[in-house]
């Protein structure tokens, strides 16, 4: 059913299996550097197919346009995984944008509530955990039994890769796989759709919300320090900063649903988050301003640099 509604998503696993169980073989026809630049291509290629193909599906793409998406998808995967001579981190934030790509893909060009987007990343990201803990108890009682069998049964001298096979299958086949299947079809919800167990509900009022308060307690602290003090802000700072504004913009849209229901502490922090977010920001820009003045720009500082930028928005 999985390559049914996404059969290049499904050849992509397929193929960095393969290339993957190869590499742990020594398979002499596969250079260390083809061998990046093929997991690359599937990885990024996984990705936007299933993307594109959940887009061609939201909007009804008739089947010449949809595989004419996926052509330029396929170009776009291969020129990323080809053209650069060597790696750089700039392929890795590719990778990460590509995958985020899924999350709103049924929903580009189309009207849509609020409510869908979430309910849809939502079950998704369900799926996402079945599909990991299935991956996990799969590779986990295969190697218990292989290693039970090689115990009781020494004749049997099963060879040590055969594990790496099987944790390969797992990782980049079945896992994906698994996730595939369970994207919903569905992509327009209700408000009343979306409701959370209370388990999840729990754990975004009393956990989730609370931590996330107490980091950003921990940095205005910190920017109070270094206005009291007149000191240049730690490099490291620029990491932490980034990190907590990644986690605050994830909590605040998984708690979505729970905006004008949970508790007065999470409907606070969802209704002034952004509001809280300007003084780490502003610390971040003299940070990152000050080291690209002193030492130039390097590609980690530009990733933070847009990252400030997207925050700031």
């Amino acid at each position: 059913e999985a390559f049914i509604r996404f059969p290049l998503s499904v050849i992509c696993a397929t193929g960095a299996t393969m290339t993957s169980i190869s590499d742990t073989h020594d398979v002499s026809w596969l250079t260390d550097d083809t061998i990046y630049r093929l997991m690359t291509f599937f990885a990024n290629g996984l990705a936007l197919f299933t993307a594109a193909s959940l887009y061609a599906e939201s909007i009804g793409l008739a089947k010449a346009r949809k595989w004419g998406l996926m052509a330029v998808g396929g170009g776009i995967a291969a020129a990323f995984a080809v053209i650069p001579d060597h790696f750089t981190s700039a392929q890795l934030f590719f990778g990460f944008a590509v995958s985020l790509t899924m999350l709103f893909a049924p929903y580009i060009g189309r009207k849509s509530s609020e409510e869908s987007l979430w309910q849809f990343n939502y079950l998704n990201g369900v799926a996402l955990a079945i599909a990991g803990i299935s991956t996990f108890v799969r590779c986990a009682g295969l190697s218990a039994v292989i290693g039970s069998m090689n115990y009781l049964f020494p004749i049997l001298d099963v060879p040590g890769r055969l594990y790496g096979d099987i944790w390969i299958f797992g990782a980049f086949f079945f896992g994906p796989v698994a996730f595939m299947y369970q994207i919903p079809r569905q992509f327009d919800y209700l408000a009343m759709d979306c409701d959370m167990p209370k388990g999840i509900s729990f754990i975004a009022n009393f956990l989730v919300v609370p931590l996330v308060l107490i980091y950003t307690f921990i940095l205005y602290v910190y920017s109070a320090k270094i206005v009291a003090l007149w000191e240049l802000p730690k490099g490291n700072l620029a990491y932490l900063v980034t990190g907590f504004g990644a986690a605050g913009v994830a909590a605040r849209l998984a708690v979505f649903p729970m905006r004008h229901t949970g508790t007065i502490l999470l409907q606070q922090f969802y209704k002034y988050f952004p509001y809280l977010l300007l003084v780490p920001l502003a610390l971040l820009s003299l940070g990152i301003y000050t080291r690209i003045s002193q030492y130039g720009v390097t590609e980690e500082r530009y990733a933070i640099a847009l990252a400030l930028v997207w925050l700031a928005g």
